[in-house]
């Protein structure tokens, strides 16, 4: 009752490409997920692809942005 929770799946993005950061009322998250082909490998077929994540939530009055806290699994 008296907190928020957020949860974003972002699958296939590596702990170093997200960003999260407040900006004036603003919670923003963002990260990207690439792809590499070993080398020596021909590609024939890929299933997915590189994809960029951008979140971009504005928060309002009865969100203390003093005690946002973050945790990152998996």
């Amino acid at each position: 009752a008296d907190a928020f929770g957020l949860e974003i799946f972002m699958p296939g993005v590596a702990k170093d490409a997200i960003e999260i950061s407040l900006d004036q009322g603003e919670l923003v998250v963002t990260g990207g997920r690439t792809w590499k082909k070993p080398e020596g490998w021909a590609e024939i077929f890929r299933e997915s692809s590189a994809v960029d994540f951008r979140l971009r939530l504005d928060l309002n009055d009865a969100v203390n942005v003093d005690k946002i806290n973050a945790k990152l699994e998996h």
